[in-house]
């Protein structure tokens, strides 16, 4: 099972809160707001940021596919119960179709006949 709404959260203020530690730093050393993007560290950081917020997207989907599952249900079930119980007529078999009665073998027409050598 994945993880929680919650913990995922969690980790996405822990690994935002990096990425602004890791800019104060840069930042500290003399280096803009657009030179920490060449920072190797901070790419890192930034991407495991992206990454976890992809996840949270994620799961907010799941979450909204499973909010609607459920309206989805709750109106079926309503549904079903606002139906009058219809009964089911008993289904009829099928009549068998007679089928034609086969020829007698020696009723047959002849067949051609294939010629197995050269045509004269």
């Amino acid at each position: 099972m994945g993880t929680s709404r919650e913990i995922t959260e969690g980790q996405l203020r822990d690994a935002k809160a990096a990425v602004q530690r890791r800019v104060a730093v840069l930042e500290k050393s003399g280096v803009d707001r657009e030179g920490c993007e060449r920072d190797p560290q901070w790419r890192r950081l930034d991407a495991h940021a992206r990454q976890i917020n992809a996840r949270l997207r994620k799961i907010r989907e799941v979450e909204a596919l499973d909010v609607e599952l459920a309206r989805l249900k709750q109106e079926k079930a309503a549904a079903a119960e606002a139906a009058p119980a219809e009964e089911e007529a008993p289904k009829k078999k099928k009549e068998k179709v007679a089928k034609a009665p086969k020829a007698a073998k020696g009723a047959e027409a002849p067949k051609k006949q294939k010629s197995k050598g050269k045509a004269e």
